[in-house]
């Protein structure tokens, strides 16, 4: 029999029997086990219909038949396919949306997933609506605000006083009213986000826009009012658009003598006024003077005090213009002195030799001019002996008698060479044009050496005229050999000698 009839039977003796409750709450346990291990002998149970469909639809067998589950709950093919299909899940409307718009599943697919997730059609329609993807308000507005996008509801304000409007051509067929409306938001409030959109030029350029007249001041007022500035503190900004000094120009107007530096210890002067403005104080400005302008060259100095400059000197006698130049570059007053010093040119080394070699300037002038000019001392004083003649202070020759006293030495010197001139003679005539007794004796012993050593030998003119002039240093004989020793006939030599 089977577990059902008996259990029927049971259930219904109890019933017959009349047993009150109290009594069946004492058998149903016991009843219960013998329930279990009935099924426990038949385990033939098969899943609920909609058990099966999900099982299905997820693709877990384990060698369940489930349509055959299906049957047996007497549901045909037709509604199993109905419950299969009822068990399966689709996307959400965010991933079909995605889908739709890679192209990864087609239109019409898209509304069928959604038919299956119980949209009707025109309900389906109108959520594929929702693939084209609007432009956000923000978008839009900065769209208009740069002139990508347009309509008459966003032209430039009508009291813009500024430069005209160029209109590019590249401007989108996209309507921002349109998209607006899309987002929920009417014309007049969409206009407003296009207006937030962008900054105005900030309080510099608008101040620097305003002197040079490209805008006047209601449209100045009201950059700074779009730049999201307290509309209070318009008046001082606008007093910036008057630049002052900086605290680096006030310190070189002083170095250049435009405003007295004696102005700073006076609290209602011009330099403390506009000092004031920078807002550096009067302790820290005199540092900055000093931190100002530049000394002249270490060459400059160096010539300057040897021009008779002083650092930090008297600046009396410098002229107008000159002290003007010097206050108007950036070089410290404490160096004017030694500028002064070298004011002057001077000659190159070449001019002043000359002039020193033709007397026209003293030993004295001389080493001054060439102290003046940087030489280093070793160096002036054989310049000057070299080129005067003497040190300075000496009295010398003028350069004629020293080109002449050149000239007699020489004559001198051939006269006892060729033997015209003994040594006595010699040493006479040389202290007679001047020459000093030591140089007399260094030159005699030169000459004396020099007659011994043998002479690239004279020209046949000299020793024509030495024949002639000559005659008892060289008589007829000798000159007719030296004549033949040049390559001359005996014929030859003896008509040069006579003629």
């Amino acid at each position: 029999m089977a577990l059902g009839g008996i259990w029927s039977r049971i259930t219904g003796g109890i019933v017959a029997l009349g047993i009150g409750a109290a009594a069946r709450d004492a058998i149903d346990p016991v009843l219960e086990v013998e329930k279990q291990q009935a099924w426990a002998r038949r385990a033939v149970r098969v899943l609920d219909p909609g058990d099966a469909a999900a099982a299905e639809a997820r693709g877990l067998a384990f060698g369940v038949n489930h349509k055959d589950d299906a049957k047996r709950h007497g549901i045909g093919q037709a509604r199993w396919n109905t419950l299969a299909q009822l068990a399966r899940e689709y996307p959400g409307l965010s991933e079909l949306l995605t889908l739709l718009r890679r192209g990864d599943i087609k239109p019409d697919a898209a509304k069928q997933w959604l038919n299956y997730q119980a949209f009707s059609d025109t309900v389906a329609d109108d959520l594929l609506k929702l693939a084209n993807v609007k432009l956000a308000p923000s978008d839009v507005a900065n769209a208009i605000q740069q002139d990508f996008v347009t309509d008459e509801n966003y032209l430039p304000d009508p009291d813009w006083t500024g430069p005209p409007f160029t209109i590019p051509a590249e401007r989108q067929p996209i309507s921002p009213t349109q998209e607006y409306a899309d987002e929920g938001i009417d014309k007049e409030r969409g206009k407003v986000l296009a207006q937030l959109v962008g900054l105005p030029p900030g309080p510099v350029e608008l101040n620097e826009m305003l002197n040079r007249g490209l805008i006047d001041e209601a449209a100045w007022l009201r950059g700074i009012r779009e730049g999201h500035t307290k509309t209070k503190w318009a008046p001082p900004l606008k007093a910036l658009r008057h630049p002052i000094l900086s605290a680096i120009q006030l310190a070189n107007a002083v170095l250049r003598g435009w405003l007295p530096r004696a102005q700073l210890q006076d609290a209602g002067s011009e330099l403390r006024d506009r000092l004031a403005k920078t807002g550096m104080d009067v302790a820290t400005f005199d540092r900055l003077l000093q931190l100002q302008g530049r000394p002249i060259t270490y060459r400059q100095v160096f010539i300057g005090m040897r021009r008779g400059g002083v650092y930090d000197g008297p600046i009396t006698d410098l002229t107008a213009p000159f002290l003007k130049s010097l206050q108007e570059s950036d070089i410290r007053p404490e160096w004017y002195n030694l500028a002064w010093a070298q004011r002057h040119s001077l000659p190159s080394a070449f001019v002043l030799r000359r002039l020193a070699q033709d007397g026209d300037v003293s030993p004295d002038q001389t080493r001054t001019l060439l102290e003046w000019m940087g030489w280093p001392e070793f160096l002036i004083g054989a310049v000057v002996t070299s080129w005067t003649g003497g040190a300075a202070g000496a009295v010398t020759a003028g350069p004629r008698v020293k080109t002449a006293q050149t000239s007699a030495v020489t004559e001198i010197r051939s006269a006892f060479l060729i033997g015209q001139a003994d040594e006595t003679q010699a040493r006479g005539w040389l202290a007679g044009i001047g020459v000093e007794q030591t140089e007399i004796d260094g030159m005699i012993p030169i000459w004396n050496v020099m007659r011994e050593v043998p002479q690239r030998g004279l020209t046949v003119k000299q020793i024509q005229l030495a024949y002639q002039n000559l005659p008892a240093q060289w008589p007829r004989a000798r000159a007719l050999q030296t004549l033949q020793l040049l390559g001359l006939t005996a014929d030859d030599a003896a008509t040069i000698l006579d003629e």
